[in-house]
């Protein structure tokens, strides 16, 4: 494989601090009207997804593309200025998948953050509203915790009996 992803095998666990390192090298892209020049970048982490070959080497798998692949580059498009091959530089992504499934898997993605974010929102204005109902409360009848009554039980009041004096 030319570009791949290297993983633990099936229902092993992953070691303490084990590293599985993504190969992607700089290689050509053949287009139907010529060719360009892939190069991953050097700064941003890369991801590959939708892998399509899988092999499995003792303990590990090894899943990515072989030459030949009809695969999706994600990188800045740079033309050929004085040059005969055109680039894409700064590649941080390649997948076997095309690009309306990409962008559906983005969209599905954003939805779900979209929901997250409704919900907590929704939860943080019920809780706003419900911290100025208790502060209502305390202005409007006394301390908060003590309910109506005012005096509490009756053993917690305190007696004072008096005697005429004859």
């Amino acid at each position: 494989m030319l570009i791949f992803q290297e993983r633990p095998r099936d229902g092993r666990e992953v070691r303490y601090l084990e590293e599985f390192p993504l190969n992607l090298p700089e290689f050509t892209l053949q287009l139907a009207d010529g060719v360009v020049i892939v190069q991953p970048s050097t700064e941003n982490a890369a991801a590959i997804s939708h892998e399509l070959h899988s092999t499995a080497i003792e303990d590990r798998t090894f899943t990515g593309f072989r030459v030949g692949d009809v695969v999706t580059v994600q990188g800045k498009w740079q033309p050929a200025a004085g040059q005969s091959t055109p680039l894409l530089v700064d590649v941080t992504g390649i997948s076997g998948a095309d690009e309306a499934t990409l962008l559906a898997e983005v969209q599905a993605g954003l939805q779900k953050v979209r929901l997250a974010k409704d919900g907590l929102g929704l939860l943080t204005l019920l809780s706003i509203v419900l911290l100025v109902m208790q502060l209502y409360r305390q202005r409007k009848g006394g301390s908060a915790g003590r309910g109506d009554n005012q005096e509490g039980p009756e053993e917690w009041r305190q007696t004072t009996e008096t005697a005429p004096i004859m």
